[in-house]
């Protein structure tokens, strides 16, 4: 009886304990609100389900996960339709729909991911280009014009993406190119038939002469898919099939400040002038450069590209085919350069491994890895201080 009197009508004692434990009860519920990264907080212009998705998923990491990861939210979870650029979604027969591409478009092991905006008629196409900052993917340009579909150079000097377009008798061909962060465009040349289409004056607009011979040679074209045909194929199976392997461990090292070799160079006796830095105690020499040095010698040796398995290769004992440009000196300051652990090299046929730096955009291999590949003498002179190459005596350690 006294304790159900006391239930009714409960003392003041007791109401301050119950008001006390709601309080407590209630601070304990309390859900954080959730935050975005200023990269992602796109919250006003976001579908709601793909917003749901968005919160629901993990942040993408450059570490763990990769770019691959990165990339596969950004595609699969609608993530590019709210990212600041145009995209059309509409389909007809006239239209091309929204695909995806990868290209390592600055040649850092990285690729980046470049997205056709779905353009219902010819003149609203482009491609925008993103690329891995931190844990975010950026918008860093467009490439291309029209609906002219994008090509990669078979000259591993420019990893970039060509576009050539036109129309009425003119046609222009840009070179796009990732540098500081933002894609930048040269014009490269531009053709002009007469009113009959049975001639055309073609000028060249770069003054970079080896870009537009490239740019004539050999270009394959750049594979994009719809987003039914990533799905249908799965995320791995698309990577693959734009020639990557996945994101593990791809972030690109930290540069050196290297110092041009100050030793002469010697082949058989003759010296011969080269840009070639020293990193780490080796030199280390441009690969047409020293094709180009050793033509003619008895293990002279040919370097392509092959598109098909984005090699660059060696053949053995084949005259060098020159592009022009080899051989050009540098000014003899120090220069940033980054270990390319993701260059694919092959010789007459078979993977082989090499040690690469990128200093300024070029692939500088070190003299004795070369040198043992093609089987080829090469030392240093202590009292002369110079390296010498002797095509005539097998290569040592």
């Amino acid at each position: 009886m006294f304790i159900a009197h006391h239930l009714k009508t409960p003392s003041s004692k007791v109401k301050c304990f119950l008001l006390l434990a709601v309080v407590i009860l209630s601070c304990s519920m309390v859900i954080p609100p959730v935050t975005l990264s200023a990269e992602y907080d796109w919250r006003n212009t976001m579908p709601d389900l793909v917003l749901k998705q968005y919160l629901a998923a993990p942040e993408p990491q450059t570490g763990e996960a990769g770019w691959s990861e990165a990339y596969r939210v950004f595609i699969l979870d609608s993530l590019y339709l709210s990212s600041g650029q145009r995209y059309t979604t509409k389909s007809d027969y006239y239209s091309r729909p929204i695909e995806f591409a990868l290209h390592d478009i600055d040649s850092n092991g990285v690729p980046e991911l470049i997205i056709f905006n779905g353009s219902p008629d010819m003149a609203g196409g482009t491609n925008y280009v993103y690329a891995l900052s931190a844990s975010s993917v950026a918008y860093v340009g467009d490439a291309g014009f029209r609906e002219s579909y994008l090509y990669f150079l078979d000259d591993a000097r420019y990893p970039g993406v060509l576009c050539s377009d036109g129309n009425m008798g003119y046609y222009r061909t840009y070179y796009y190119y990732l540098k500081d962060g933002v894609i930048k465009e040269e014009f490269v040349s531009s053709e002009e038939y007469t009113d009959d289409f049975e001639t055309f004056t073609e000028t060249r607009h770069t003054s970079d002469v080896v870009l537009y011979n490239a740019s004539k040679a050999k270009r394959e074209e750049l594979q994009f898919f719809s987003i039914s045909e990533i799905r249908a194929m799965t995320w791995d199976g698309f990577v693959s099939k734009a020639g990557f392997t996945g994101g593990i461990n791809t972030k690109p090292e930290a540069p050196l400040i290297v110092s041009p070799t100050r030793s002469s160079v010697f082949i058989d006796g003759t010296e011969v002038a080269f840009e070639a830095y020293n990193i780490g105690g080796n030199n280390f020499f441009k690969l047409r450069d020293l094709a180009f040095a050793l033509n003619g010698t008895i293990m002279q040796f040919d370097v392509g590209y092959d598109a098909a398995t984005r090699a660059i290769t060696m053949t053995s004992f084949t005259p060098y085919t020159s592009l022009g440009g080899e051989m050009a000196l540098g000014d003899g300051s120090p220069k940033a350069a980054t270990l390319n652990s993701a260059i694919n090299i092959s010789k007459d046929g078979a993977p082989v491994q090499i040690t690469a730096y990128l200093i300024e955009g070029n692939n500088f291999m070190k003299l004795r890895d070369v040198m043992k590949l093609i089987d080829v003498s090469v030392w240093y002179d202590n009292a002369t201080r110079n390296i010498n190459i002797d095509t005539s005596l097998p290569y040592t350690d």
